[in-house]
């Protein structure tokens, strides 16, 4: 897979975040970069309840683990 980035430098897509111009098209992708190569594995589990205490009080939890792992 060949990756294709846009110009470097500050100045190359400047965002005012204060006012920003919506629609505003995105910089061309005219650097190729080489010899990269990227591998990326990840995983993710979440588990939940909710648990009534009393008929107007109820308890909700939640638990997640993810593991990500970028070469």
């Amino acid at each position: 897979m060949i990756i294709q980035r846009s110009a470097a430098g500050a100045g190359a897509y400047p965002i005012d975040i204060f006012d920003p111009v919506l629609g505003e098209p995105r910089p061309a992708l005219n650097r190729t970069t080489t010899h990269d190569k990227e591998n990326l594995k990840t995983w993710a589990a979440f588990i939940q309840d909710q648990v009534a205490l009393t008929e107007h009080l109820k308890a909700f939890a939640g638990l997640r683990t993810e593991r990500f792992e970028h070469d």
